[in-house]
């Protein structure tokens, strides 16, 4: 008998996620994960035999959900195989750079532990920029600080541990937000400035460069850029001990990133991004 919302990719599980994708039963939407994840590596070379691969890890789902993948990859793909021409093996380091903020120590103390369980090895290093640093600037500078502090400081990581891959947990939601909420505050109206953003969003989602990175000796590899962010929580409510990652802000941010995925969605059809049509999905949301 049919389930009275049926899974749209196999027809006969019960679906139980939603999303822009289309509306999937938990068997077929863990393999749309762990599939997605598979094609970007492998596409890109990020996960090699031999290779040093630093996996970043903040706490939050998407990173946890990144390193769940690499670990499952490599049992799925390398660990299985009876051949031993077949038996590839890539050395795994989790990296963290710790903020200050509540729950800072917490978070370090969970991801060492959950590194330890899986016998990988740890980094991290506490980041503490001067505080007249800070207040010479404003929000949006201090953002862009932090964000330009952490990738040096994951990248001088894994270069110190002689890594040649780094693996980081940017989702295709994250960037998209940042651009609903410009447009929806009116900014980016011209005919040019639409163009721009149309040409910007469809090489993000589709070329290669936004998947890996080169820089100097080491990859900066970015697999969960086909997948959205309401996903990695969902996965990561389905796999144990990664629910821990799952702030209780998450769901406050559900209603901007749905908007963000819509965006994208229009944007993968080749429809014009504009400020009435980003204002129309807010509407019928």
């Amino acid at each position: 008998m049919t389930p009275r919302h049926a899974c749209f990719k196999c027809g006969s599980g019960e679906a139980q996620f939603y999303s822009v994708a289309g509306a999937r039963c938990p068997p077929c939407f863990d393999a749309h994960v762990r599939d997605t994840f598979r094609r970007a590596v492998l596409r890109e070379g990020m996960l090699q035999h031999g290779a040093r691969v630093a996996v970043a890890v903040s706490g939050g789902p998407a990173s946890m959900a990144l390193l769940d993948l690499v670990l499952r990859f490599w049992e799925r793909e390398w660990r299985g195989r009876s051949s031993e021409s077949h038996q590839w093996h890539f050395w795994t380091l989790v990296l963290h750079v710790e903020v200050p903020s509540k729950g800072g120590a917490q978070t370090v103390e969970r991801l060492r532990d959950l590194a330890e369980g899986h016998n990988l090895p740890f980094a991290s290093v506490r980041q503490e920029p001067p505080p007249e640093l800070l207040h010479s600037m404003d929000g949006s500078e201090r953002r862009q600080w932090w964000r330009e502090q952490v990738r040096l400081q994951l990248t001088r990581m894994a270069l110190d541990h002689n890594c040649t891959v780094l693996l980081v947990g940017t989702t295709a939601t994250r960037a998209a937000v940042m651009t609903v909420v410009r447009m929806g505050m009116g900014e980016g109206c011209q005919a040019k400035e639409e163009t721009r953003m149309v040409t910007e969003w469809s090489v993000r989602l589709h070329g290669n460069q936004v998947h890996a990175e080169h820089h100097g000796n080491i990859t900066v590899g970015r697999p969960l850029r086909e997948l959205l962010q309401r996903d990695m929580v969902r996965y990561a409510r389905t796999r144990p001990g990664l629910e821990l990652g799952i702030t209780h802000m998450q769901d406050m941010r559900d209603t901007l990133e749905g908007l963000a995925e819509r965006f994208l969605l229009e944007m993968g059809q080749g429809r014009a991004a504009t400020i009435h049509s980003v204002l129309g999905v807010m509407d019928r949301m």
